[in-house]
């Protein structure tokens, strides 16, 4: 707990001292699967279950309160103490896990503001978008529901949209995703993905040109190079996660499920950069298959008090023309 109050303390001294001299022509957007960020209470309406301090977890307050301090110390430590403009978050599980990030740490020193609606997964898990107040301004947000199933009717995590000014000057469009998991196998799951690209390529259409400014993110569960992928691709988004080692390991390989996707028009606004954070305390030893693995809070059902079975991915939009 000393070093957490003395990293913190570090990490505030810095944004102080530099708050001065930042830029306004930066937005740096981060996504993060925070993987099971679960209250401690029981929801009859979900499968939360696992996660109470009965359940096979052994959920409670104390690792809540861990969890929520790795998030944050995560968001502040991706900026050097300069915390995100906007934040794509998922594996939440509702509006009170996200309260208790921006108020309940030293996030609340930055304004941040939430938008979210409870989603019909049946786990109760969610997607968010978090803003700094001062950063941006929402003009519209909408949820668009991934129907997984007809018969009986299943539903994934909603598509949170979010449309809004940055810094005052450039209206984008924000799309949050967490798409069907694997779960059931790769082959047998496939076409959930698909369905879920087909909704995505809909919302887009329905709210924006090709003109307009656009920025897809989220936990796919599938590689840029796979068919669902691949069709956000040729209706003309620029996949930035192409060349990435990868945001999380299965087994001996890293697979890039975690993406950022950006309409062309953005490119003749502003400079592009996105990259995995890879900050060493977010990953561990990987002794069974070598080199390094994300440090995730449980391994099966071992807590090991670690941050997520993800790396968060960041993106930085530098407006063109601006010194």
């Amino acid at each position: 707990m000393r070093k957490l109050k003395a990293y913190i303390l570090v990490i505030l001294l810095f944004y102080c001292c530099s708050a001065g001299t930042a830029q306004n022509n930066t937005t740096t957007v981060v996504f993060y699967n925070v993987e099971n960020f679960f209250d401690t209470e029981d929801d009859p309406h979900t499968l939360d279950n696992e996660f109470l301090s009965d359940g096979i977890r052994k959920w409670n307050n104390y690792r809540f309160k861990t969890k929520r301090n790795h998030i944050f110390k995560t968001l502040l430590a991706i900026g050097n103490g300069t915390p995100p403009d906007i934040i794509g978050l998922c594996e939440i599980e509702n509006r009170y896990c996200l309260e208790q990030l921006i108020r309940y740490t030293p996030l609340r020193n930055f304004n941040y503001r939430i938008i979210h609606k409870e989603s019909p997964d049946k786990r109760g898990i969610d997607v968010a978008l978090l803003y700094r107040k001062d950063k941006f301004t929402p003009l519209d947000y909408a949820h668009f529901p991934v129907i997984t199933s007809d018969k009986p009717k299943r539903y994934s995590r909603d598509i949170l949209y979010t449309k809004g000014i940055i810094n005052n000057t450039d209206t984008i469009h924000f799309f949050v995703n967490h798409w069907p998991s694997r779960y059931r196998g790769l082959m047998e799951s496939k076409p959930l993905r698909v369905k879920a690209a087909n909704i995505l390529k809909l919302a887009i259409d329905s709210v924006s040109s090709k003109r307009k400014h656009v920025i897809v993110m989220g936990d796919f569960n599938d590689t840029p190079t796979e068919e669902s992928m691949q069709l956000l691709s040729q209706s003309g988004l620029i996949n930035l996660s192409n060349n990435w080692q990868g945001t999380l390991k299965h087994k001996a390989y890293w697979n890039t499920f975690d993406q950022f996707l950006i309409s062309p028009s953005i490119q003749s606004v502003f400079q592009i950069q996105a990259n995995v954070i890879r900050i060493p305390f977010l990953l561990t030893e990987d002794k069974k298959f070598l080199g390094q693995k994300p440090f995730r809070t449980y391994i099966g059902f071992k807590y090991q008090g670690g941050f997520s079975d993800h790396l968060p991915i960041k993106l930085v939009l530098i407006k063109n023309g601006i010194q």
